[in-house]
């Protein structure tokens, strides 16, 4: 009797349970001939090469499990857990990290963090220390860790009572008496050891941090503002406040809060960093340049800024040049390392890129990304910021006519493309994205509903499902360039359809999110290949950003 897929797994994981390896392996083996991206299956497998001491055959299954399903905490220890047996400390951090940014934590990761940290017995007793802490709260009610943490201090285990007390606050940030009992420790001689993990302004500072890896940027900077009343010559809280305003498009208000962060700590790199961003999204590129090259003096094997560096060059050498430096710091940094086979594809060079298909990284959504744009008929040109590509097309396309633009945000786009083409339409309900996508929540890169004032520009507001039906009923005119920003397949493909009359053989469109992403083939992509099957058109791709993940079209045979 055939099984269905969910029993063929139920199968399989009594099988792996029961110590049966190669009953299991065929079982999971059968299901990715099916559904080759199945995330329990490859996980599952990724355990079985792991049990029998194949541990570097395991990651591509742990990468396409993550891939597939990133919200399944158990990948994440799977994927760290065999990086560390490959002594890939620097490979493991970087995965652990991701995973913290994205609101994972708890004891097993605390635990993945001691052995990365300081791979020792030592450091293995610190792992099992936090283990148990950690069951304190759990076990105990907050009157008893209190009591016990009173305790441990009279009995002069200074160590433990910070370790529980600082328990506590991270769960109660504002008790009293933990903070008085940390106050009352530091007053006996150990101020170092409180002043870094457990005082009462970097608890706070962890706590907004954790509102914003879980969603609540809006919270997070109504409760910073409170505590700037507190903290009021913080840098650190400035430049939280900043990155907060930047993830919600509030560029101008978050290049004003890092230039704070930097009166009152000048040489602060990560503020110089985090404001080369928001000024490279701003298309300053000239200022953002300037902020990593701070970045870096203040902290030379800066590599997040060299790497970022990258994406505001003009040409393949200049790119080049940086990527190659970030790689000389960290030999492993997955996006520089992968990237550096593009550009070197581009200059003629196909053997990086041939020998990386050939392993694990096949799989992996840069790879894909590099294969699907090699593989057309010609190679597009190369671009490495919007702002660059967008320079292109304009030079391409048909400047007498207005441009519409589908997700609008906060408007920096439209703002770019308007002073060319004078007229512009901009579709967008302003409250976000209508569902989840990728690791955004549905209502991420919301406007707070506040529709952009720009001259020449005409906003449709509402859902595209809602809007679109009732503005193209009526005659409007030939588009020159269609910027698609809904990042969504149903957004594009529902925007697609509709703005069909408006485009022809010189209509020049733009996808904002179309490759690189881990699931990019179900995106933006997807919604391009489904419209032009449907209308039996062919297309040719005139451009490409990696960086931005920007690809522009033109139809053909329309």
């Amino acid at each position: 009797m055939e099984l269905t897929l969910s029993e063929a797994v139920k199968k399989g994981i009594e099988a792996q349970r029961a110590g049966k390896v190669q009953e299991a392996d065929t079982y999971y083996t059968a299901i990715l001939k099916v559904h080759p991206k199945h995330p329990e299956a490859n996980h599952n497998l990724g355990l079985l090469a792991l049990g029998i001491g194949k541990t570097q055959e395991s990651l591509p299954f742990f990468e396409t499990a993550l891939e597939v399903n990133p919200k399944q905490v158990q990948f994440w220890l799977s994927y760290i857990n065999a990086l560390i047996k490959l002594d890939r400390l620097a490979d493991a951090k970087e995965v652990l990290d991701n995973a913290k940014n994205r609101g994972f934590k708890g004891e097993n990761f605390d635990e993945l963090e001691a052995k990365i940290a300081e791979p020792n017995k030592t450091t293995v007793s610190s792992a099992n220390a936090k283990k148990s802490q950690s069951k304190i709260l759990d076990t105990f009610k907050l009157d008893q860790a209190l009591k016990l943490a009173k305790t441990k201090a009279k009995e002069g285990s200074k160590k433990e009572a910070y370790s529980i007390y600082s328990k506590i606050l991270a769960k109660f940030p504002k008790n009293k008496k933990a903070i008085n009992g940390i106050k009352a420790l530091s007053g006996e001689g150990s101020q170092k050891t409180v002043s870094k993990a457990q005082d009462p302004h970097r608890i706070q500072m962890q706590w907004l941090i954790n509102l914003c890896s879980q969603g609540q940027f809006h919270k997070a900077l109504s409760k910073a503002s409170q505590l700037l009343l507190e903290f009021s010559t913080s840098s650190e809280l400035y430049n939280f406040i900043g990155s907060t305003n930047k993830s919600l498009g509030k560029l101008e208000e978050a290049i004003g809060s890092f230039k704070k962060a930097l009166s009152i700590k000048p040489y602060y790199p990560q503020a110089y960093y985090n404001m080369g961003n928001a000024f490279a999204e701003k298309g300053n590129l000239e200022a953002a340049r300037a902020s990593y090259k701070k970045a870096i003096e203040y902290k030379h094997d800066y590599t997040k800024a060299m790497w970022n560096f990258s994406g505001t060059a003009e040409n393949i050498a200049e790119a080049k040049s940086w990527v190659k430096k970030c790689l000389s710091i960290d030999p492993n940094y997955e996006e520089a390392k992968l990237t550096l086979c593009a550009l070197e594809y581009y200059q003629g060079n196909n053997t990086r890129f041939n020998s990386l298909m050939q392993s694990s990284w096949k799989k992996h959504p840069y790879m894909r990304s590099f294969s699907w744009v090699f593989e057309l008929p010609k190679l597009p040109e190369l671009f490495f910021h919007r702002w660059a590509l967008f320079d292109r097309m304009i030079e391409l396309s048909k400047k007498d006519r207005p441009f519409y633009e589908f997700g609008v945000w906060r408007g920096e786009a439209f703002k770019y493309l308007i002073k060319t083409f004078k007229n512009g339409f901009g579709f967008d309900s302003f409250e976000g994205i209508p569902e989840d996508w990728d690791d955004m929540k549905a209502g991420s890169y919301t406007s707070d509903g506040i529709i952009p004032k720009i001259k020449g520009g005409e906003f449709i507001v509402g859902k595209f499902h809602d809007t679109l039906p009732g503005f193209f009923s009526e005659f409007r005119p030939t588009a020159s360039i269609i910027n698609f920003d809904a990042d969504l397949y149903s957004s594009t493909i529902c925007a697609l359809n509709w703005a069909s009359p408006v485009i022809d053989q010189h209509t020049i469109l733009i996808f904002d999110e179309f490759l690189i992403n881990p699931n990019w083939e179900n995106d933006e992509y997807k919604a391009l290949e489904e419209f032009c099957l449907q209308n039996n058109y062919k297309y040719e791709v005139l451009a490409v950003s990696f960086f931005s993940k920007q690809v522009a079209v033109r139809l053909i045979s329309i």
